[in-house]
């Protein structure tokens, strides 16, 4: 017996967007996971000036262990001098940054604009409005006895129907 799933564009399309946020929050939770802590401060050794958005190339400097480790970062000023919490993986401890729960979870969340998109794209485009996608799931049971699924049900010839060789 046969079990038909019927999906209408609009259930399509959310079932898509959900899948994509499930699978954003499950990539940063494991990035998260394997992320070392430690305490650093910013700091504008060059006194750089702001930029037309306000927030000027500082400096990050924190250790791990007994090396220190500068990376460059942007910051508005009131941060200057400023301690932070710093992540970072520990196959590339040169590569941290500044942790804080709206950077790492929310403002890389935009970068899910453009899959959203490309999905919205398609699912609208193909499908018309009140049309469904229906996905047919069914149980292929096959008997090893049964000679129809067998492959001695399917005889090729030694020659050729018109009797050539």
């Amino acid at each position: 017996m046969a079990m038909k799933l019927k999906i209408s564009r609009s259930w399509l399309l959310a079932i898509g967007i959900v899948l994509i946020f499930v699978c954003y929050f499950v990539m940063r939770a494991r990035t998260y996971k394997q992320s070392e802590f430690t305490v650093g401060v910013v700091m504008n050794d060059q006194q750089n000036k702001p930029t037309f958005a306000g927030d000027i190339e500082m400096n990050l400097y924190y250790f791990i262990g007994e090396e220190e480790y500068c990376v460059p970062t942007y910051q508005y000023p009131d941060k200057e001098n400023s301690i932070v919490c710093v992540h970072y993986l520990p196959e590339s401890p040169e590569k941290g940054s500044i942790y804080t729960r709206g950077d790492f979870w929310f403002l890389k969340m935009l970068w899910l604009l453009l899959p959203m998109m490309i999905w919205a794209a398609i699912v609208l485009s193909f499908i018309d409005e009140n049309d469904q996608v229906i996905f047919i799931l069914s149980r292929n049971k096959q008997c090893k006895n049964n000679p129809t699924n067998s492959q001695s049900h399917h005889v090729i010839p030694d020659s050729d129907p018109a009797g050539r060789k």
